[in-house]
């Protein structure tokens, strides 16, 4: 003869009605309240859905599965408690002793499922006890999931702890919803934000990891305080986000601390003035300052007509660049710092460089020193020029010594120091250019003072330019 056993677990347990006591075994479906292992409605997946949202209870434990809200409605749970001893514990999972672990929730299908919230749906676990000031708790009993919908919040505002202090609970959070921690928290299983959002506050015992796409939430508290401090590590995976509640102090830093720090977060949204940093195992909202530069002045050098380019670079992340004074044929782009293009004429420029973030801006002064094809020419032309003037001092003899040099003198036409003027000049004496083979070079003098000042040598080009050449004492 062959026995079969169909166990199915029990059903859900239902509270509706208006009666706010969690005690009255009339407004739960099983008609027996979850709060003695003995219970008809212990240990079962617990389902509010009463018009009552501010439940109360006197009992030292609430025994469920799982705490689930479908309606929209936003629950409060809190104690009544009057033993001195002792405060309310909510107890949440299943052991496999008075009931099946690991367990399926009943409402979901879903296996270990501590919490189902959806459509805009709450749950707040008030550690308010004012009757006997006992603080409540909230007691996992086994790890699994807690799916929060978009839109719906789990606020567990008492501390978290679980059946022993070896158990290892915790949790994955899933749904697009948030889950609140606000208290001492000594669980020590992994916490997993696979979605959603966690917003953390108080103290906690568990490795906590933000997934990529998932979101930390930091509430503003003191400056200088810490916000959340963890004796276990804290992971913020690539491509999660960092969420700040409140508006910061001036100045002030705000930290959150963990026995180690990883975080490849960046903020969700921006906040002036602040930026997001890892320090010495704490993530840190921290001020920024404006941008530095290395130096109060830099020198860069190139050619005219050649291709150039220049990377402004400062500490402090700064998100956009300025120039002025930049030469004719350089462009800066502003989002990156990089100065580029095609210098078109030759010598020194002065240019003021900046470099902003929310901190404010800082400058500095950028010399671009640019050569042209002509430098050397006027550099041996000048050289030549002088050392004949010096040593000859005639005019035969300067045009003797410089016919060598008519191509130099074509082309480096720069100013050239007149070192004897001679004297008692009452007009201005003829300079005449000859001899090198070549034509179409003139020249005249200025007088100052009876003294030969300058001579301008003229040469005449196509499309009538001129390039000059003035001697100067």
């Amino acid at each position: 003869m062959d026995v079969t056993l169909n166990i199915s677990p029990a059903p859900p347990n239902i509270f509706s009605g208006i009666d706010p006591s969690l005690n009255t075994a009339a407004s739960w479906s099983l008609g027996a309240a979850p709060n003695s292992s003995s219970s008809g409605g212990s240990y079962t997946d617990l389902i509010f859905a009463s018009s009552a949202t501010a439940l109360t209870t006197t009992s030292g434990n609430i025994n469920g599965k799982s705490y689930n809200v479908t309606n929209g409605s936003s629950y409060v749970f809190s104690s009544v408690r009057t033993n001195a001893g002792d405060g309310t514990i909510y107890k949440i999972g299943a052991t496999g002793v008075t009931e099946p672990a690991p367990f399926t929730n009943t409402i979901t299908g879903v296996t270990n499922q501590l919490a189902y919230l959806a459509n805009n749906s709450r749950i707040t676990f008030s550690r308010v006890s004012p009757s006997n000031n006992v603080a409540s708790v909230l007691q996992f009993r086994n790890s699994g999931t807690l799916q929060i919908e978009t839109g719906s919040t789990l606020d567990i505002q008492t501390d978290i702890n679980q059946t022993a202090t070896n158990s290892a609970f915790g949790w994955i959070k899933m749904g697009g919803g948030t889950l609140k921690l606000s208290g001492s928290n000594s669980y020590t299983g992994d916490s997993i934000v696979q979605e959603g959002t966690l917003a953390l506050v108080g103290q906690g015992a568990s490795a906590v990891t933000v997934k990529t796409n998932a979101i930390l939430e930091i509430a503003l508290t003191n400056p200088g305080t810490a916000t959340f401090s963890n004796a276990a590590a804290v992971s913020l995976e690539s491509g999660s986000k960092v969420r700040v509640t409140g508006t910061p102090a001036d100045g002030a830093t705000y930290t959150l601390s963990a026995s180690s720090m990883t975080s490849l977060a960046t903020l969700e949204s921006s906040v002036s003035g602040y930026q997001l940093a890892v320090l010495n195992n704490t993530l840190q909202l921290q001020p920024v300052g404006a941008p530095a530069f290395s130096s109060s002045s830099f020198t860069a050098t190139g050619a005219a007509n050649g291709s150039f380019t220049y990377q402004i670079s400062a500490s402090g992340n700064p998100t956009s660049y300025g120039a002025t004074g930049l030469p004719a044929g350089l462009v800066l782009n502003t989002t990156t710092g990089e100065i580029t293009g095609t210098p078109t004429v030759g010598g020194t420029y002065s240019v003021t460089v900046s470099a902003t973030n929310s901190g404010g801006t800082r400058s500095a002064t950028l010399t671009l020193n640019f050569t042209d094809e002509f430098d050397a020419l006027r550099l041996k032309w000048r050289t030549t020029l002088i050392d004949d003037v010096k040593s000859s001092k005639t005019l035969d003899s300067i045009n003797s010594r410089s016919s060598g040099y008519q191509t130099t003198m074509l082309y480096a036409l720069t100013g050239v120091k007149v070192v004897n003027g001679g004297s008692d000049y009452t007009s201005v004496p003829t300079v005449v250019v000859s001899g090198g083979g070549g034509t179409g070079a003139t020249a005249t003098a200025a007088i100052a003072a009876g003294k030969v000042s300058a001579i301008t040598v003229t040469r005449r080009r196509r499309r009538s330019r001129q390039e000059k050449c003035r001697l100067s004492p």
